[in-house]
């Protein structure tokens, strides 16, 4: 039989190992030896070798993993001194080395000591695994074969490179992260991974070490999100580290460590939003009625030109958005996804506002920037958050964000009817579970429900009483 048939059924190391079928169980083969391939009957498989199903090599065949006896011996030297040396014997399948029993006869029974070496070629560089037994190390060069047919063997020296080096490394090579994203993962190596894992080589990580790390970082700092934030970052590189063939399995398996329990954060009532727009400075009064109303995110807001509005149609339309760095330096770029490109509908009491807007605070080039700083510079988060906290404690309103205007809004519209489907076309979202996550119940809301609820158990009871009338009259 020639070697190509068998190409179609596993992939061969470079010295091919030979092939037979087992008596036993027809649907298998078994690695029997290391010179060329034998003939495989039809009884195989239906249609030959081609649509065998599966093979099984045996341990330490073929030249592809070796068991070493290493025999430990009491010996007197020149001295008279007592010390012990070490022997090696090669075995070959799975019969004991030629001349082990002869070298063990020399010496009193059971006074030798026999470990078993595994060895594997991987990448030119030979590995070594030493066992206890021999059912062990039959067990362990079983993996290793079978890691060589399937190509999964690593090489042991590929995992000592230090989860730093290789972090920053990861971090080079991602090249399309948003600059806002690239500061975050940066901010996460540095001030919680890196302290206590960057030194160690990612192959000596274990599922346990992280979830010490993990227990530990919660423990500190209850309630934050950061751990778990910096725990998908590590995983998410450890993946790639899999992927690079520099570890087998990715260690971090931590149970919830990757979901981020958000408090649930306050809906602003109409009333409140419109008492934090007329307290806030007068330049920054649309920007939280658009905030709300419109469902914007900061950034989408602060990037808004006046060539973006349509007051015609009464629409905003969504293209870029304001980009604040670490530095302070703000830079424009589009928005997260595509779904965030998108045109939003501006409630009818809100064109008036923003008409007055434009025309006092506005310049008239279609690229002029809707919102900015006094001084006419792009709006930085950092410097109106001292506006939006000055208003909000004028207006009475405490423990509000200025995000939580986007969640208030998508609040309202999910009350007033709005679709899953049209409240991810408002947010600009791309699935139904981030989407979710603005759709906050109100206690009113709640008490609505209750209520529509009693008015239903009170008519179908009076319904079902009348019933009964009626049918006891007759």
């Amino acid at each position: 039989m020639e070697t190509s048939h068998f190409e179609h059924w596993v992939s061969l190391p470079p010295n091919p190992t030979r092939w037979s079928t087992s008596s036993d169980r027809p649907t298998r083969a078994r690695v029997l030896g290391s010179t060329g391939i034998s003939r495989i009957p039809e009884t195989v498989a239906p249609g030959g070798v081609e649509n065998a199903p599966f093979v099984t090599p045996l341990p330490y065949a073929g030249g592809m993993a070796q068991i070493v006896y290493r025999v430990s011996v009491p010996d007197v030297g020149p001295d008279g001194r007592t010390r012990r040396v070490t022997r090696r014997f090669r075995a070959h399948g799975r019969r004991r080395p030629d001349g082990l029993d002869d070298f063990l006869g020399q010496y009193p029974k059971d006074s030798a000591r026999i470990v078993y070496d595994v060895r594997v070629r991987i990448n030119g560089r030979e590995e070594s695994h030493t066992c206890p037994t021999r059912q062990k190390a039959d067990e362990v060069a079983a993996t290793e074969e079978a890691k060589k047919v399937a190509g999964t063997a690593i090489d042991s020296r590929s995992g000592r490179v230090t989860f730093e080096t290789y972090a920053k490394r990861w971090l080079a090579q991602h090249t399309d992260l948003r600059p806002t994203t690239r500061e975050l993962y940066g901010l996460l190596l540095e001030k919680w991974l890196k302290p206590e894992l960057g030194d160690l080589p990612i192959g000596r990580m274990t599922p346990d070490l992280w979830r010490g790390w993990h227990a530990t970082a919660t423990r500190k700092h209850p309630g934050s999100l950061q751990p778990g934030k910096a725990y998908k970052l590590g995983r998410a590189i450890l993946n790639t580290a899999v992927e690079d063939r520099l570890i087998t399995s990715n260690p971090c398996r931590v149970r919830r460590a990757a979901v981020e329990d958000s408090p649930e954060r306050p809906v602003a009532t109409v009333e409140q939003v419109y008492a934090i727009a007329d307290a806030i400075e007068p330049r920054y009064r649309a920007l939280v009625l658009l905030a709300t109303f419109c469902c914007l995110r900061f950034g989408e807001a602060a990037g808004l030109s006046r060539g973006r509005i349509d007051l015609k149609t009464g629409t905003v339309t969504i293209e870029e958005q304001a980009i604040e760095l670490a530095g302070g330096k703000v830079i424009f770029g589009p928005p997260k996804t595509n779904a965030g490109r998108r045109r939003v509908p501006v409630p009818a009491p809100l064109l008036a506002e923003l008409k007055t807007h434009l025309r006092t605070y506005v310049g008239t080039g279609a690229d002029a920037l809707v919102f900015t700083s006094p001084q006419g510079h792009p709006l930085r988060r950092t410097k109106f958050r001292g506006f939006w906290l000055t208003a909000c404690r004028k207006a009475g309103v405490s423990d509000l964000k200025f995000h939580d205007l986007r969640h208030s809004g998508a609040t309202m519209a999910g009350h007033e009817g709005a679709t899953l489907r049209e409240l991810m076309d408002l947010l600009g979202h791309t699935t139904p579970t981030v989407a979710l996550r603005y759709q906050h119940s109100t206690e009113d809301r709640k008490r609505a429900l209750a209520n529509s609820i009693g008015k239903r158990i009170l008519a179908d009871r009076s319904k079902s009483t009348r019933d009964k009338r009626g049918m006891s009259r007759a």
